[in-house]
């Protein structure tokens, strides 16, 4: 039985993709025989943490998960707890898939892995992309020299979620970089059934009633962070609000630094009874949402490979995303339109859901047949399997040359 140690800062749910990722990954390799285990810094909060995924993620293994914590909350004392963990287990991992970078757990892991020659993964999940880099870049370059391009010439290699991304990876590091090997997000169809949406839970009823009721509406389901591009949104929904006097437009994802002025855009725009910002969703609103939009519009200016992409097109829900989402099946199948981020492109793409109800329902049954066909997180957990085995196979053999370009695991 193959034992992986998914590696990640914290598993709390408004962190967004990664902790979902790392979730729907674990479930799935638990169900084909794999022991996958979880290792986080959440410490004291990781029961909290825990009893969310237990009641979204059906075979969460719980169990599985581990967060040794410090006698203190400070930075030296967590330290010296991850350290001793990873000391005590390592030795019992076939492989460590570390996801993201920069922060103590990731870090300190990477660290003890390339000194113990333990074989491991990183996925970066957008962190080289020229975007990520340029954000706090002095700090990132001061990181990078001090520790983390170590890691990454001694990584057994890197996990990529599109070819795109694997592209980034092998600009920003060279000719030296490890194989790349590109496996993809998915999604739980048992979570996202094919027949009728269920009616929303009562509770979000109220909630819902004031947001969208049954005007049409356009849904933004994502962190409120400049890289998604919130405000994008918001100004090709202002375009198109005087042409359709009913739409509304709806944004549901935790606050990272953005509401305020979102809140204050609206005002100045007087749709304050038209666009509503929910906070984070989960759950029958979440699956409501997804079920009742128009379409999801995610016009990022960075992205790895969005999940709320993924389960809009579960969903049957076409999708308007940028060309930085880095996802071209969506245009290539037919189920839903990239643009660039651009104000004016983004606006033609909504009015053409607002407007055209055959080809928003046309166009999500393809979304839902791409997701059945390629992205199920069974043929996610099958293609990262032979991600591990041949990351293992070309390690055993140090001598063999080094290819420029890895190919990508096949779908």
């Amino acid at each position: 039985m193959r034992r992986v140690l998914h590696v990640i800062e914290t598993m709390a749910a408004r962190e967004g993709g990664p902790p979902r990722v790392v979730a729907g990954l674990a479930i799935a390799q638990h169900a084909m025989g794999i022991d996958a285990h979880i290792l986080c810094g959440d410490g004291r909060s990781l029961p909290g943490h825990l009893q969310y995924w237990l009641s979204h993620a059906p075979g969460f293994p719980a169990g599985g998960v581990h967060a040794p914590a410090g006698r203190t909350a400070s930075l030296p004392a967590r330290a010296a707890a991850l350290r001793g963990w990873l000391r005590a287990h390592l030795r019992d991992v076939d492989i460590v898939h570390i996801h993201q970078l920069w922060r103590l757990v990731p870090t300190l892991t990477a660290q003890l892995c390339r000194r113990t020659g333990t074989p491991y993964l990183i996925a970066p999940h957008t962190s080289l992309s020229p975007w990520g880099l340029a954000q706090k870049k002095l700090k990132k370059s001061l990181a990078r020299a001090l520790v983390w391009n170590r890691n990454f010439s001694g990584a057994t290699g890197f996990h990529a979620l599109t070819e795109l991304e694997a592209e980034e990876i092998r600009a920003c590091l060279g000719a030296a970089t490890p194989p790349v090997f590109v496996v993809p997000n998915g999604v739980s169809l048992e979570e996202f059934p094919a027949g009728p949406h269920a009616a929303v839970a009562a509770a979000a009823a109220e909630r819902l009633a004031g947001a969208a009721g049954n005007a049409p509406f356009i849904l933004f389901l994502a962190r409120l962070h400049t890289m998604k591009g919130p405000d994008l949104l918001l100004e090709a929904f202002a375009n198109l609000a005087a042409e359709l006097p009913q739409l509304q437009l709806v944004f549901a994802g935790p606050d990272y630094g953005m509401l305020g002025a979102l809140q204050g855009r609206v005002a100045a725009l007087k749709l304050a009874q038209r666009v509503h910002f929910l906070g984070l969703v989960s759950g029958a609103e979440r699956l409501w949402l997804l079920g009742n939009a128009l379409c999801l519009c995610q016009p990022s200016r960075d992205e790895g490979f969005s999940l709320s992409i993924l389960e809009a097109m579960a969903c049957r829900c076409p999708v308007v995303i940028s060309d930085r989402c880095k996802f071209p099946d969506v245009a290539r199948r037919e189920a839903g339109v990239i643009v660039p981020t651009s104000v004016p492109e983004l606006t033609s793409a909504l009015r053409v859901y607002a407007t055209h109800p055959a080809r928003r329902i046309a166009d999500g049954r393809a979304a839902r047949l791409l997701i059945e066909q390629c992205y199920t997180w069974d043929i996610i957990a099958r293609q990262a399997e032979q991600m591990y085995a041949e990351a293992l196979r070309r390690r055993a053999e140090p001598k063999a040359p080094r290819r420029e370009h890895s190919d990508a695991t096949s779908r």
